[in-house]
């Protein structure tokens, strides 16, 4: 079963060749090659919480320690720590 990645959950457009990416930019969650795979996500995209400078919400999230509570408050967020259970990264 394919996993959805956060821009496809958030419907943001803000993936490469998004919808958004003119007006918004390219999510730096959709390019962050370094976290390919966790949690079973094409880059960051199931691992966007750890992801600097994230469009969620149509506002760019700050630093890890202050975007973290609303993230933990993030359907996407609270879908994927469900499905991944025990393997939840």
């Amino acid at each position: 079963m394919k996993k959805v990645n956060c821009w496809e959950y958030m419907k943001c457009g803000c993936e490469p060749g998004g919808n958004n990416t003119q007006e918004q930019g390219t999510c730096p969650a959709a390019t962050a090659k370094i976290y390919q795979g966790v949690n079973g996500g094409v880059q960051a995209g199931r691992f966007c919480w750890k992801i600097v400078g994230t469009m969620c919400f149509d506002a760019i999230k700050g630093k890890f320690a202050q975007e973290i509570t609303s993230c933990m408050q993030c359907p996407f967020f609270i879908e994927d720590k469900e499905e991944e259970g025990i393997s939840f990264e």
